[in-house]
């Protein structure tokens, strides 16, 4: 249903733009789903304590994953065909990761890592076009209060598996690998769970209950970045609140932000290493600025289309090998989802990535004073910009990129409605 709304036409979220039922099995299985994009959840656990290897188990979990939505994605192929051409420049960037095989430092772990990164948009695509915003919101809400009732339990069952032992000692790590995954899923989960409390009044306490579980693993896990991330998400709640609440209460609260930014900046520009120690940091940032400092000279070294898509990190006698004779430390990753992309495809990649970026953040802005579809995205979006910078969670095959996917097509449909399953319309 399309309802005319401040200028522009917006998704009734009362209508599911799903012309059938969604029965409870495909919920879910959709939820089981969409926590096993958390990293593999139970491979996680055991990789965790040093009991498996990575590799293998991981690969094994995901392949119940891959059935359900093969499954899935058959019946419904033309809804989520239908939406490449509404999302040309996501499915560009997942042909040019497949594509980057035939420069690839590491054809192979280029291939099957682009194939699940296509799993996961296929995936985005399918959750954006069978459900309707709140309906979005409730799935991923129950799935979100699952893994914090697993995190509470799994602590109680299995002390102290939950706990990391050699890095970052006591650290609570959960179900997963590292403190700062856990960390990061339950900011994320914060934001969604919010924006579930703002549009589903039967769901509110729940999520509500699911936010504030979510705040102590935050806190347990000793994750600034999630903090910083979490801060920066209920700001953007709050600012397009205030745009729907009218223009003195806008005014207001953007001149308090304004006001915050300007102290921000200046202990930036004149006090950095008291802001650093405020966040529990040093100048370094763990080490992150060793790491990038290496990083842009091998990007340098393949400027435009990088070294394939997942292969840069996969062999020590690989491209890899000079960043760890610079930093003398294994390390294993960006830390940095900018940096992260040029390694991967270069340049391009980055263009392409920042264009689609921006093709979300206007159609958030512009659908800013909606109700309901202005409420999640400008969360999401906030939220992804600051853990850009620090981890490398843009297009890959995890919950964030998920959920970044499912927003894009969300607004990308409410853009430019059409008839049938993505948006059924009626006069209002």
């Amino acid at each position: 249903m399309t309802v005319a709304y401040a200028g522009f036409a917006r998704e009734d979220a009362a209508a599911s733009p799903a012309e059938r039922p969604i029965p409870f099995w495909e919920w879910v299985l959709l939820g089981l789903c969409a926590v096993q994009m958390t990293e593999p959840l139970f491979a996680a656990i055991f990789v965790s304590q040093g009991v498996l290897e990575p590799q293998p188990i991981a690969r094994v979990m995901w392949l119940p994953v891959y059935l359900v939505l093969t499954v899935l994605l058959i019946r419904d192929w033309r809804s989520i065909a239908s939406l490449a051409p509404r999302m040309v420049l996501v499915a560009l960037l997942a042909g040019l990761c497949w594509l980057s095989f035939l420069w690839s430092a590491a054809p192979g772990d280029t291939l099957r890592r682009a194939f699940g990164l296509s799993m996961t948009v296929a995936f985005g695509f399918y959750l954006a076009a069978r459900f309707d915003w709140r309906q979005l919101l409730k799935l991923l809400t129950g799935a979100w209060i699952a893994m914090i009732i697993g995190c509470y339990v799994f602590a109680l069952l299995f002390a102290p598996w939950h706990v990391m032992r050699d890095e970052h000692p006591g650290a609570w790590s959960g179900l997963w690998t590292h403190k700062n995954t856990l960390a990061a899923i339950m900011s994320f989960g914060c934001g969604v769970m919010l924006s579930a409390a703002v549009l589903d009044r039967p769901l509110r306490a729940w999520a509500l209950l699911g936010v504030a579980g979510a705040f102590v693993l935050i806190l347990l896990s000793t994750g600034r970045t999630a903090l910083l991330a979490l801060a920066a998400g209920f700001a953007a709640l709050a600012l397009f609140w205030a745009m729907r609440r009218g223009p003195v209460t806008m005014v207001v609260l953007g001149a308090a932000a304004l006001g915050v930014a300007i102290i921000m900046a200046g202990g930036v520009l004149l006090a950095p290493q008291v802001l650093v120690e405020i966040i529990g940091r040093d100048l370094t940032l763990t080490g992150r600025t060793e790491i990038w400092e290496s990083l842009h000279r091998a990007v340098d070294a393949r400027p435009w289309l990088g070294y394939g898509y997942g292969a840069f990190w996969v062999d020590e006698r690989g491209p890899r090998f000079w960043v760890q004779r610079d930093v003398a430390w294994n390390v294993i990753g960006a830390h940095n989802g900018w940096l992260e992309i040029m390694l991967a495809l270069g340049r391009l990649g980055l263009v392409l990535v920042l264009a689609q970026l921006a093709v979300t953040a206007l159609r958030a802005v512009r659908f800013g004073l909606d109700p309901v579809a202005g409420v999640y995205p400008p969360v999401l979006l906030a939220m992804t910009l600051v853990y850009s910078f620090s981890e490398s969670y843009l297009l890959a095959q995890n919950i964030f990129w998920l959920l970044y996917v499912i927003v894009a097509a969300k607004l990308a449909i409410a853009a430019r409605p059409a008839p049938g399953l993505l948006a059924r319309s009626s006069a209002s």
